[in-house]
């Protein structure tokens, strides 16, 4: 073997594994816990979701590769995210001073303030309208107009 076929190997076995490393590098690393209805593991393991529906089409659009990090809770993908063992995360995650400060973040996309409200009461809609209809402020009302109007 001649001195420049050994160089030319070398040389190709460096950019070989410049390309394969780069090849990898590239592909974005996204940390994920399950967190419904944000993502969702299904049985055969996969993952949905809103926040997976919104990023796999951010990703597809951008043409970028990546591959999902299952972790057990938030505090092991801000650890990550610290050690820079992630690109990014795709879950709700709360953001105080400090994860702002040491993270890049962005605005929520969904904000919620949903409130349930249910009666503790058994009584039908019915009993409930002629209860208060039929209450002493209600009455008191009532007179009170009646006094009003025989007075004039």
């Amino acid at each position: 073997m001649t001195k420049a076929s050994s160089i030319l190997i070398a040389i190709g076995c460096f950019f070989g594994g410049w390309l394969y490393t780069s090849a990898q590098a590239d592909t974005l690393v996204v940390g994920i816990h399950e967190s419904p209805p944000f993502v969702i593991k299904t049985a055969e393991g996969k993952f949905r979701g809103l926040s997976i529906d919104l990023w796999s089409g951010l990703a597809d659009e951008m043409d970028v590769p990546y591959r999902y990090k299952e972790y057990t809770d938030v505090i092991g993908i801000i650890r990550a995210l610290d050690y820079r063992e992630l690109d990014l995360s795709i879950n709700p995650i709360i953001n105080n001073p400090l994860r702002m400060e040491r993270f890049e973040v962005s605005q929520p996309f969904y904000v919620s303030s949903l409130g349930i409200a249910i009666t503790t009461s058994s009584q039908s809609q019915f009993q409930i309208f002629v209860n208060n209809f039929f209450s002493r402020a209600f009455l008191d009302v009532i007179l009170l107009l009646l006094v009003i109007l025989l007075s004039f």
